[in-house]
């Protein structure tokens, strides 16, 4: 269910949005104001921290006040060997999002836990571009990633030629995750409200 570019290749995406009601506990969390309550909003992303080299299989998982604790503590220390483990573990900033590769549109809906270089160029593309760029009948993304590059550098991410998109299946967006619900954050790992957020 989740989308990861690979190295050396272009990947073309459909970004599609989601609606969420909003709730006490979202409120609460601070991912919106008081004057959201109740409210149904359409967002592209939800924002997440996670660690790495914390889990023994090696997944990355949500950032809970124990984790930063620990990290906090290792970062600290007078040791070389735990300031070592803290930068393994040191907290990375994603953010979710729904896109379908175009390449393999029957896959249905993926998810992207996009890092902050990649996203705050599609970002970019979808504050120029607005809908137009989104949904269904949008227009695909070109991402290229090469780690052999630095930072942001790593990725770049351009729309696609005019008139070269083609409108996917509608019902697509149907299936759009609402990472913000107890179901949608449980899908990509984090929970509901409060830890994980951004």
């Amino acid at each position: 269910k989740f989308f990861k570019p690979q190295d050396g290749k272009e990947s073309l995406i459909r970004i599609l949005t989601f609606d969420h009601k909003v709730t006490k506990e979202d409120v609460a969390a601070g991912y919106w104001t008081k004057e959201f309550l109740g409210k149904t909003v359409t967002e592209i992303d939800r924002p997440a921290i996670r660690h790495f080299n914390v889990d023994p299989s090696g997944k990355p998982v949500p950032s809970t006040p124990e984790i930063m604790a620990e990290y906090k503590r290792l970062k600290n220390s007078s040791d070389d060997g735990d300031r070592e483990k803290a930068d393994q573990m040191k907290p990375n900033k994603v953010w979710f999002i729904n896109v379908v590769d175009v390449n393999r549109a029957d896959d249905g809906i993926l998810q992207y836990a996009a890092g902050s270089s990649v996203y705050n160029k599609i970002l970019t593309l979808v504050q120029d571009y607005g809908e137009e760029i989104m949904g269904t009948e949008g227009r695909d993304i070109v991402i290229r990633f090469d780690k052999s590059k630095k930072g942001g550098d790593m990725y770049s991410v351009l729309p696609r030629k005019e008139g070269k998109s083609e409108d996917l299946p509608s019902k697509l967006q149907d299936d759009a995750v609402d990472f913000y619900s107890p179901e949608g954050a449980a899908e990509i790992g984090l929970a509901p409200t409060g830890n994980g957020g951004g």
